[in-house]
């Protein structure tokens, strides 16, 4: 094989005269924290999901089995459902907010992801919410990538 034949699989080299432009570099330092925080949306809304669906899954299960046990699980579960409905909720909106981000639409949903997501106890998962909602917010902020959500 001749050396001069270039491998067109191999990632575009800085001679090639191919040079992002500068909406696709700003949006590019917003990929880490981005894909961070739709991952961590979509698990923590997912588990969330799962969380009710096996609650009323077993209530059904069990108004079909055994109606007086039913009640009493209605009534045991109180508010714990209700809440892990809340909080399954601004899950999802980080996510879609995340995906927003990723694509370089929509800067208030974009925005509104990140400060969601480093809200305690508001946002998904604490410990990583609040260092992603931050960083996110940190790169949002900058006027190059704001002004690459608006073109």
């Amino acid at each position: 094989m001749s050396s001069d034949k270039q491998n067109p699989y191999a990632a575009p080299s800085a001679t090639d005269g191919e040079h992002l432009d500068s909406r696709q570099s700003a949006l590019a330092r917003l990929r880490g924290p981005s894909l961070s925080l739709l991952v961590l949306g979509l698990a923590w809304g997912g588990i969330g999901a799962v969380g009710c669906s096996a609650t009323l899954a077993m209530v059904l299960w069990l108004y079909v089995t055994n109606p007086e046990h039913a009640a009493w699980a209605i009534r045991s579960m109180g508010t714990r459902d209700p809440l892990l409905m809340l909080l399954m909720l601004p899950s999802l909106a980080v996510a879609y907010g995340a995906w927003c981000m990723r694509r370089g639409v929509r800067y208030r949903w974009a925005v509104t992801a990140a400060v969601l997501a480093a809200i305690p106890f508001l946002g998904p998962c604490v410990c990583l919410g609040l260092p992603l909602g931050i960083w996110s917010l940190v790169i949002l902020r900058q006027a190059d990538v704001r002004s690459a959500f608006s073109s």
